[in-house]
Formats: structure tokens, sequence, C-alpha cells
């Protein structure tokens, strides 16, 4: 097999549930994307999945990894085939990938969505800066106005100017969305908070301009080391009321969904596997379409393809079961050797390079445009 053919996007071939016009196929997204051509909320994709899908190995800086990961690049791909699409939103829990993010002072805590929330610790001046690296003259900051932080205060601005907006907890347990405009331009967002006894919480951010047409939201939510055994957890609301659907504020409208090596190198039962995959995209038809895709071939010296097949196995069969598109990306991607062959393995026979994830954004944005 040669480069060029693994590169042009095997995903079409590869698809459990074959491509359709079918509108049980993608219907949510494609009505979001009606929506968004006349004016209302932008459509939103959210990949969940482990450090595969959050772009490790991808560069071997290790906070360059996230401008390499799949759905970063897929954002470019819908973009070149006509769906105007944009990357230049972050969750914060991506910020030891993401070099758009930095912060001082500002504490991180695993919570009951896709990853960490930052805090601010008490009587502790911080600082949390994101630069979004395209021309932006709005930005949406996702925060958790969490119970027993009333009367706590953070400031925006943005290159070291002036202050923007004045945000104060109400301690009411809710995300709250706050909107803040400036100069369109390149900028680096700045949220400032004073020593205070209560703490801020920062969820995630989009920055975009306000005079383009309106573009699809890529979101990162990949988490390294995840298994399906997280997924209870991760989607479902908590006693706390947060979840990976709340911590958005606005329901994405396409989930796409992989999860599988983990499990197969920790040893998480098949079965189990299944179970908590089943309940999970259950859930998530409840809210969107779901794309689910099997796991990239990692290297016998990690995990030996025989423990693998059952868990890529598992899924196409779910997929068909549960109506949902599955790209077979086991299949696509051949094996770890052929990957490393082709320069598509980081190198550590477990995470792809950015060519790697390159292919894997082709085959999904293929899947995509071939159910809509």
């Amino acid at each position: 097999m040669s480069v060029d053919s693994i590169a042009r996007g095997l995903a079409a071939l590869a698809l459990s549930v074959p491509p359709s016009k079918n509108p049980s196929q993608l219907y949510s997204f494609r009505a979001a994307l009606a929506r968004q051509r006349g004016g209302g909320d932008v459509a939103k994709i959210a990949c969940f999945g482990d450090s595969t899908t959050e772009g490790q190995g991808g560069s071997v800086t290790q906070n360059l990894t996230f401008v390499n990961s799949y759905p970063f690049q897929l954002a470019k791909l819908l973009s070149a085939n006509g769906i105007p699409a944009s990357n230049s939103c972050a969750v914060s829990n991506n910020i030891t990938d993401d070099s758009r993010l930095s912060m001082t002072g500002f504490l991180l805590i695993w919570y009951s969505f896709d990853g960490a929330i930052y805090y601010t610790p008490a009587s502790t001046v911080c600082l949390f800066s994101f630069v979004p690296g395209v021309s932006t003259d709005s930005v949406d900051i996702y925060w958790y106005d969490r119970i027993g932080t009333s009367g706590a205060v953070f400031t925006v601005e943005v290159d070291g100017g002036a202050t923007l907006a004045t945000v104060t907890a109400a301690g009411t347990n809710v995300v709250r969305k706050t909107t803040v405009t400036y100069a369109a331009g390149l900028h680096t967002i700045n949220i400032h908070v004073a020593s205070q006894a209560n703490s801020v919480w920062l969820v995630s951010f989009d920055a975009y301009l306000s005079t383009l047409q309106p573009q699809v939201r890529v979101l990162n939510c990949g988490v390294g080391g995840s298994t399906s055994s997280a997924i209870p957890t991760v989607w479902y609301p908590s006693t706390n009321g947060l979840s990976a659907l709340t911590a958005m504020t606005t329901i994405p409208d396409l989930y796409i969904v992989d999860y599988g090596i983990n499990d197969a190198h920790t040893g998480v039962p098949v079965p189990t596997y299944v179970a908590n995959l089943t309940a999970g995209i259950n859930f998530l038809k409840t809210q969107g379409d779901v794309i689910l895709m099997t796991h990239f071939p990692s290297g016998a010296a990690v995990t030996l393809p025989s423990i693998q097949a059952p868990y890529v196995a598992a899924a196409k069969a779910l997929a068909i079961s549960l109506g949902i598109i599955c790209i077979d990306e086991n299949a696509n991607l051949v094996s770890n050797v052929a990957m490393g062959t082709y320069g598509l393995d980081f190198g550590d026979h477990e995470h792809l390079s950015s060519k790697g994830y390159s292919v894997v954004a082709q085959d999904v944005c293929s899947a995509i445009l071939a159910n809509l």
C-alpha cells in the first residue's frame, strides 16, 4: 500500500454503516448546518477520546501536539470542502498540550466532565491567557459559577490593555457564558483574578470574528489515559451539575467517539467495554448524532494485536446494532508496522505523527461529507 493510498482517506470503504442520504445519518448535524446558515447558533462537533484524540505524538514538543491533532486538522478540511469551520476554541483541560493556552497561579482539578477544570486558590493573584492565533473580535468565556464562590470576581482584557469586562460569580452552580468584544486583530485574551477568598473556575473559550460567515466549532475533548470506564462519569451530569455537555453550554450536534486502546491495554473486559459504550452512545444519541471510531493500531510492544482485535470487532458490531456510523480507523491505518513505514507513527508505537493525524482527519471528514 502506498503513502498516497493511505493519505487520500479510506473512511468510505471502512464504514460499518454504508454512507447514505438517509436523514437518520447525521440528521442533527445537517439541521445544525442549516440553522447556522440561517443565522442561528453555530453547529458544534465534539471529539471525545484518549491521548490519540488529544493529539499526543503530533509533535516532539509536548505543548505543540494539540495543533496537530485530528480535531484541529478536521476543521481545516471541512472549510476546504465548503463547510466553514473553526478551531479557535479551547477547553481548559488541554493546557498541557495546547500552546495557545497558558496560566499562572491557577490549579487543576479533575471534575466530572471530560478532563480538568482550572480554578484559583484563595488569596492568590492569577492569570489565564488564550491566544487564538487567528484574527478575532469576540470571545465567549465559559466558566463554572460554582456553589460557594459567590462574590468571586475576574476581569478580562486583551494584549495587556484596559479592562473590558468585570464578572462576578453568584454561586448558583451553573456553567455561564460571558462574551467580550474588542477591535479585530491577532490578540492575547487575558483573564485576571486578584487575591480574594473565593475561587474562579474556568471551563472553555471560543474566540471568533463576528463579521465572518458563522463557522462550525470543532472541540477537542480528548484526555490522555481515558478508557470507556470513564464514560458514565464523563458524559452524565453528576451531583454538582457538571458534565461534558453542560461544560460546553451549547450542546454539540455531532459527537465523534474514540475509546478502546486503553481498554485493551489495561484489561477492561470486552463486555464491560461494550456496556460502557452502549450506555454512553445511547445517551449522546438523545443529544445529537454520533460517529464511533475504532482505535488506532498500537505496536505489539505496547499491546499485542491479538488483544486489541476483540475491542475493534466489538466497536464495529456495536455501531451496526445502534445504527450509527463507524469509521474503522484500525483497518484504515492497516497496522502499526505500516504506520511506521509511511511515517504515520510518532515512534512510540502508540501515538500518531502529525501526518498520521492528518490521515485520520481526512477519513473523518470523508465520513461526514458522505452522509450530508
